[in-house]
């Protein structure tokens, strides 16, 4: 896992403790590259954006969730 999404999931845990809350929520295109990054930080896909338009299939936001199970 990169330092930088290191830092944010621990600032998002110490908010986390301090207002409640179990889960991180992101989009990302559906670029292999990304989706293996988030996946690799513990992320799960659960959904994808409806594709509308002419777009490119990896274009299209795939919708992950990530749980704090502390």
């Amino acid at each position: 896992m990169s330092d930088l999404l290191s830092m944010a999931l621990q600032r998002i845990l110490d908010v986390e403790y301090l207002i409640g809350g179990k889960t991180v929520y992101i989009e990302c295109n559906a670029q292999p590259k990304l989706f293996d990054f988030y996946s690799a930080a513990g992320f799960l896909a659960f959904d994808k954006r409806n594709k509308q338009g002419n777009i490119d299939e990896n274009d299209v936001p795939v919708q992950m969730l990530k749980y704090f199970n502390h």
